[in-house]
């Protein structure tokens, strides 16, 4: 909610383009798309099933967002340029999905929450080819955090870490030169 706050306040919003990749329900570009109405909204997900979900729950709240199944590691239908790239990626690693909760494991499909850091990597390069201006990306924890902060960096983004409600560090921020009030993104 804060992004759509921030586009909205920067006047940023007319005929916006944003791209969610790993899209899963499709809660994020639902609700990007359902407070910036001009915004032209595109969620992609390796799963049918996700997309199915995404586009039932469109349907149900009325909100006009395209999904797409697309797999981020192959070839994805013809993306000139995007706004703003933001994506929930699988970001558990390997090593932690034992220790996940039960319920996760359950319940979440293996597929949506096992991946780790090469999602980012991935997600970064799709972002320099698209010309992304603003990338809004959620992360498993602080050390996760900082690792895809350094890669952005490295690639000549700049970056900020964004906290949650119990002060963990959550979620990347990656903007290009002139638009710097994406670090606001950040701010609680």
């Amino acid at each position: 909610m804060r992004l759509a706050d921030r586009i909205q306040k920067n006047k940023e919003s007319q005929g916006i383009r944003i791209v969610d990749l790993c899209t899963g329900t499709g809660c994020i570009p639902l609700l990007l798309k359902s407070v910036i109405p001009d915004a032209h909204v595109l969620g992609i997900d390796v799963s049918q099933n996700a997309v199915k979900l995404s586009r039932r729950n469109a349907n149900d709240n009325r909100v006009d967002v395209r999904f797409i199944q697309a797999d981020i590691f192959e070839e994805l239908p013809q993306i000139k340029t995007v706004d703003i790239l933001t994506s929930n990626p699988p970001y558990v690693l390997e090593s932690e999905y034992k220790r996940l909760h039960r319920s996760v494991r359950l319940y979440e499909p293996e597929i949506a929450v096992h991946g780790g850091d090469y999602f980012y990597f991935r997600i970064l390069e799709l972002a320099e080819k698209w010309e992304a201006k603003i990338v809004v990306l959620e992360a498993g924890d602080w050390p996760q955090c900082q690792r895809v902060k350094v890669f952005a960096v490295e690639q000549d983004w700049n970056a900020s870490v964004g906290f949650d409600g119990a002060s963990e560090g959550r979620y990347i921020v990656c903007w290009r030169k002139g638009y710097d009030w994406a670090n606001t993104i950040c701010d609680p």
